[in-house]
């Protein structure tokens, strides 16, 4: 149980920070 609850919040963190990274790019190609 608690190695699907680690796994479950490990994928929730690297989907948050690609999102941001993907945000981020976005915001970068705009800027130019």
């Amino acid at each position: 149980m608690m190695d699907c609850l680690m796994v479950a919040t490990l994928l929730a963190c690297f989907g948050l920070v690609w999102l941001l990274i993907k945000w981020c790019g976005k915001q970068v190609e705009n800027d130019e």
